[in-house]
């Protein structure tokens, strides 16, 4: 069918019933930790008007396309159920854009517990570690299992723009947005933007006159499902050094390194070395490099300090180098601090 046909005769039985919910509610919030990136709102300003849609019928398998808006990694969605209490419809998340029939990367029942109408219920997301880029298509897919549930959206009779820019959709298998595609089901998407690696504090300035400084390729995993590498550059060639990290630095102030040092010891107490290495490059030249892939070193140090690691924690490291003719013979680099994603 076409974008402004009739629905096929297997849905007329239920469109008489999708009803204008007129009374406007104050639905509780349930978002966790993440930021709100994309919403469909359950309670539209006129002309827009509220709707309530079949959740219930097995039959009827209904996409609501989301475009993110940011960067970062899907914690969930808020949907808005109507029905009894105990009446439950199935949730998925699919990858691109409406229709969609790729792999299920999320699924979970979700059911109405309370007696508000609507009910806005948070469904928890994360565990798919579902990573999105801004303007990547996804879709929240709603099926029914026969339990009476509904869930509320909107409808924008012409020539009123929808409550949200990307259509809503009804199959299985639809090959074009449901009915006038002037309908959406309500929304709130969530995201978890993890901050890129900040670095902090000041190099000291080496014998031949180098500043060291430290780099991370990502933010590390705390599953260790993606590589993190740490980076020194502008070491003092041929000279040998690691990376150290701590896990807390709250309250803590740089100490000098030494009297008449132009270091500064960045990490707090306790700290985790990693392995030693020699920077390469030429002698008295600042060329030299040090590296570490930070899960090659957990998995070589599985007691390592702050292992095993959890999503949000956080980890500060800093390098540090031979440099004989320096006080205490050694210098610093400046630090960094990441972030565990999942």
């Amino acid at each position: 069918m076409t974008a402004n046909n009739s629905p096929p005769r297997n849905t007329m039985k239920w469109m008489a019933a999708i009803a204008f919910l007129t009374a406007v509610l104050n639905a509780p919030s349930h978002a966790q930790t993440g930021v709100l990136d994309q919403s469909s709102t359950a309670f539209p300003t006129a002309p827009v008007q509220t709707a309530g849609f079949n959740g219930s019928d097995a039959f009827l398998v209904w996409q609501q396309e989301v475009q993110a808006g940011v960067a970062g990694q899907l914690e969930g969605v808020r949907v808005y159920l109507n029905g009894n209490i105990g009446s439950s419809f199935n949730l998925r998340i699919r990858v691109g854009a409406a229709w969609n029939n790729s792999q299920i990367r999320f699924q979970a029942p979700v059911t109405k517990t309370t007696g508000a109408f609507p009910e806005a219920v948070f469904v928890n997301c994360s565990t798919a570690n579902l990573q999105l880029t801004p303007g990547a298509l996804f879709v929240i897919e709603i099926q029914g299992n026969g339990s009476g549930a509904g869930f509320v959206g909107s409808y924008a009779p012409s020539p009123a723009i929808p409550a949200y820019p990307r259509d809503l959709f009804l199959g299985p298998n639809a090959t074009s947005c449901f009915a006038d595609c002037r309908w959406r089901a309500a929304f709130d998407t969530f995201m978890l933007t993890t901050p890129t690696p900040t670095n902090y504090c000041t190099a000291g300035t080496t014998t031949n006159g180098c500043n060291a400084t430290i780099s991370a390729s990502a933010q590390p995993s705390a599953s260790q499902a993606n590589p993190c590498t740490l980076t020194v550059a502008n070491v003092e060639g041929q000279k040998q050094g690691l990376v150290f990290y701590g896990l807390d630095n709250s309250g803590f102030t740089p100490l000098p390194w030494a009297t008449t040092s132009t270091s500064f010891f960045c990490v707090k107490s306790p700290t985790q070395r990693t392995f030693p290495q020699t920077s390469g490059g030429l002698a008295n030249q600042c060329n030299g490099v040090l590296n570490v892939e930070l899960n090659n070193f957990f998995g070589a140090f599985p007691s390592a300090l702050g292992l095993p690691f959890a999503t949000g924690d956080k980890l500060y490291a800093q390098a540090w180098f031979r440099d004989p003719p320096a006080p205490r013979t050694t210098n610093l680099s400046n630090a960094i601090e990441l972030t565990m994603k999942p």
